[in-house]
């Protein structure tokens, strides 16, 4: 009588579990490349929004729009001082930088924080102080609450938004200043603010000249 021969199972157990194996490595290989991905892409949003915010605190307006996609939405980052009518355009935000350089402003800048990641892009939450019509100078503020945000897609910035806090800012320096000018020279005021209630700001060309024009004077009659 023949011997039969049994099966192999242990081989073929022992291939399968290598094979198994195998496979679960390339899957966590697949795992830390898109997450170190993510993290290189993470950090390089961060470095494009603080790019952005180094050239907009030195009113360098070409270099912040060096950082911004041709189709980026900026309409949030241009209507920030409640500005009416505005559409969010590149002249827009030149006007805008224009008009805080006039009034003053300066951009005490805290971290930038990366909020989130889509197919739209990486987004970034830079929080901010913030001095403003010559607030420093008569010994007030800095007033804190206030942050610009980000999109940042293949390392370009395709939305961005600005909001002031002004809990402290507006009784301390907005309202005093709107009451003043609108006594000493009610028609420059009718040109420089949107509109009767003071809540915004004209964003042309001769509205920030005289925003340039009266801070000073406001300033130097506010330290006396």
């Amino acid at each position: 009588m023949r011997n039969k021969q049994r099966p192999r199972t242990g081989l073929a157990v022992c291939v399968v579990g290598v094979l198994l194996v195998l496979a679960g490595c390339d899957g966590g290989n697949d795992r830390a490349d898109q997450s170190e991905a993510e993290t290189a892409s993470q950090a390089n949003a961060k470095e494009v929004a603080a790019g952005f915010l180094e050239a907009f605190a030195a009113f360098d307006a070409g270099g912040a729009i060096g950082f911004l996609a041709d189709d980026a939405i900026i309409l949030e980052l241009v209507g920030s001082e409640g500005t009416q009518g505005v559409e969010g355009s590149l002249d827009e935000l030149r006007m805008l930088i224009s008009l805080l350089e006039a009034q003053r402003f300066q951009q005490l800048l805290d971290a930038c924080e990366e909020t989130g990641s889509s197919p739209s892009g990486d987004t970034v939450s830079c929080g901010f102080d913030y001095h403003l019509f010559g607030s420093d100078d008569v010994g007030l503020g800095p007033y804190t609450g206030s942050s610009f945000g980000f999109t940042v897609r293949d390392g370009e910035i395709v939305r961005a938004s600005l909001a002031f806090g002004t809990d402290e800012f507006s009784p301390q320096m907005w309202e005093p200043f709107a009451a003043w000018i609108s006594d000493a020279y009610p028609r420059d005021a009718a040109l420089m603010y949107g509109d009767e209630t003071q809540t915004g700001v004209q964003l042309t060309e001769e509205s920030v000249a005289l925003w340039g024009q009266h801070i000073p004077e406001y300033v130097a009659q506010a330290s006396t």
